[in-house]
């Protein structure tokens, strides 16, 4: 939908609508007024058509209102606005960024903050474990890395819109597809589309593993042969510069066996050693981002708000469990920057356009193909082949290449 049609509009006689943040597959999110309350929130909004999205995003707004913990994003409101055509919820609008952009920015963590982000990462994973409900999309760019009142690190696990009760298998997604992002599902997820705690927690590994290596653990040019990696490859050894214990942690996590896995309390007690991060420790300056549909930050003038990370970075990130597609080349992290409290540059419309593929942002590399340097029939067949890894579309024809 036109954001023309929707800034401006008042939901629920509530919120009104005062910019566009982000776009992806599953709508828009937008800055709102709450006039009742007299705060800015992120309004999230998505077609009431066709069906399975709308459903998918009901239930989305379901999860995060059945659970209540610090290290998980919470929802404030849920509606349908007849007039355009949009089901709404309203999320805290917080100031941020996500671990993935922390990675683009500065490079890997430094260990005791990797483990830090992975304690609270798992503290909020056990709560929705509890509740009995797995996550099934843990990754960095579904982290957010905010600062509390008192100057600490604060972590927030996102995006539930793919997250199933344990066991309970997705009937919108009943067609052979296993929902997740490639470079952070177990073995068992893939080749069985097991919904279990386990899952989760390998995700956790590997997001830790991209911590502290700058990298997930298995990259290939087809997700096909990232699948083979998590199926049947060793876990590549980490920096020499990762303690033992937090290294052990990472690589118990990443078994390939879930019944020798560690669970979640021996997860946490092999990261409890390392040191918490402090309190001044300061975080990067970030320019306002959305991050996979779920939490945004606060605008921070005089910086312009950037639409260039979608909200649905892996939302629905399909992988076929009888035929994984190829797709799009991921571009490795940038190296180690030294760290600076100055905020970071604007991606360009190249760079955005190679990180959506890279996320598997279809929507968000579409929008982009015309604005970049590459040729937009090229780009185009680009964007096509990202839908044709989620199984979205017909594989490019030959004019296109």
């Amino acid at each position: 939908m036109n954001p023309a049609r929707v800034i401006g509009h008042d939901f629920a006689d509530r919120y009104t609508v005062t910019a566009a943040i982000g776009s992806g597959g599953m709508g828009a999110v937008y800055r709102a007024h709450d006039r009742r309350l007299d705060r800015a929130v992120a309004l999230k909004t998505c077609p009431d058509h066709p069906p399975d999205l709308a459903a998918r995003f009901r239930r989305e707004a379901q999860t995060l209102a059945g659970l209540d913990h610090p290290n998980l994003i919470t929802v404030f409101d849920l509606g349908h606005d007849a007039d355009l055509g949009l089901l709404w919820m309203a999320q805290p609008l917080i100031n941020g960024l996500s671990l993935a952009d922390a990675l683009r920015t500065s490079g890997p963590l430094p260990p005791a903050r990797a483990a830090h982000i992975g304690r609270a990462v798992l503290d909020g994973l056990d709560c929705a474990h509890r509740a009995g409900l797995v996550h099934r999309d843990v990754k960095p760019g579904n982290i957010m890395l905010h600062r509390g009142v008192d100057g600490a690190e604060r972590v927030t696990l996102i995006d539930f819109g793919v997250a199933r009760p344990v066991d309970d298998p997705d009937p919108l997604t009943a067609s052979g597809l296993v929902m997740g992002t490639p470079a952070y599902m177990a073995p068992e997820q893939i080749r069985q589309g097991v919904v279990a705690p386990s899952i989760d927690l390998y995700a956790l590994g590997a997001t830790l593993y991209a911590a502290v290596a700058g990298h997930p653990p298995f990259r290939a040019l087809t997700t096909l042969e990232v699948a083979r990696q998590h199926l049947e490859a060793d876990v590549p050894p980490l920096p020499r510069s990762v303690p033992r214990g937090l290294a052990d942690a990472i690589t118990r996590a990443l078994r390939k066996d879930p019944g020798v896995r560690p669970d979640a309390a021996e997860l946490r007690a092999l990261l409890s050693p390392a040191a918490p991060l402090a309190p001044t420790e300061p975080l990067p300056a970030t320019e306002p981002a959305h991050v996979s549909g779920e939490l945004v930050s606060e605008p921070a003038p005089p910086r312009r708000a950037s639409i260039g990370l979608a909200f649905a970075a892996g939302v629905f990130t399909a992988v076929a469990v009888a035929a994984i597609w190829p797709s799009a080349p991921r571009r490795a992290l940038h190296p180690p920057a030294p760290p600076a409290a100055t905020v970071p540059a604007e991606p360009t419309p190249l760079e955005r356009f190679d990180r959506a593929l890279a996320d598997c942002d279809c929507e968000s590399a579409d929008a982009l193909a015309g604005d970049i340097d590459l040729d937009t029939r090229r780009a185009r067949a680009l964007v096509r082949r990202c839908h044709l890894a989620q199984g979205a579309c017909s594989p490019p024809t030959d004019d296109e290449l």
